[in-house]
Parts: C-alpha cells; structure tokens; sequence
C-alpha cells in the first residue's frame, strides 16, 4: 500500500486470476508516480484480469489517464489481460468519455458489475480451450 496525504492506492487478489486496485485520492503529479508503480505491481501479480476502482478517487490528471493508457497496453502484450475501471462518479466517467477512452477500457459504476463482466470472460475463454 502506497499512502501520501489522502492518496492510497494497494491491490487485492479477487476471484480466479483478477487483481483489483483500490484507488483513494488526487492522482496528480504528485502521486501519479506512485499510481504508477501501484499499477505495475499489480499487473504484475496479475494473471489475467485488472480492475482498477476509482470509486475513492477525487481527482485525475493527464498523468493519470497515461498511467491507465499504459498498463491496459502492457496486459495486451502481455498476454490479452482485460482491464476494468469502477468510476462510480458521473464526473470521473465523464473525463473518460472526453479522453475517448471508453473505447479502450470497459467502465463501469460498480465493482461487482465490473467482477460480473470479467467472469465470464474467462469461463467462456475456459470453455473453448477446453474443446480444443
């Protein structure tokens, strides 16, 4: 866990191969190298799936969105990982929509809605391996 003012950011292993990264805070160019590096920890725990909650975050810069931009690029080359965002605050979905990124990343307003959505992802996944 990574704690500067009221900045947090830690991860947890959630069901199966996914890691979810609770966010609290400002990420701005202060701590936006510590989200980073709480970033690449996590993908590096990860297996598969990342989520990264925003419900606890107040505030994110450009640094922040590059950030994102960049791990949902290393899960890609890495193997196909799926990265999620909980942004439960219209405003916090909205910088998103202006960046265009939610072409990019699958958002959603809450954390089990974003569990739900990884889940059968991989039964599916597991399914056709297993007919293979």
């Amino acid at each position: 866990m990574q704690a500067s003012g009221g900045f947090s950011i830690f991860d947890l292993a959630a069901a199966d191969d996914t890691t979810i990264v609770d966010v609290a805070g400002e990420v701005d160019m202060g701590t936006g190298p510590a989200f980073q590096r709480g970033l690449l920890r996590a993908i590096g725990a990860s297996r598969g799936g990342l989520i990264v909650d925003l419900s606890q975050a107040t505030f994110l810069d450009s640094s922040a969105l590059t950030s994102l931009v960049n791990a949902f690029d290393h899960l890609r080359h890495a193997g196909g990982g799926t990265l999620a965002i909980v942004a439960s605050d219209p405003r916090m979905r909205a910088l998103f929509e202006v960046a265009r990124l939610e072409r990019d990343f699958l958002i959603f307003s809450t954390r089990d809605q974003a569990l739900a959505a990884m889940t059968p992802r991989r039964e599916s996944e597991t399914r056709s391996e297993a007919l293979h």
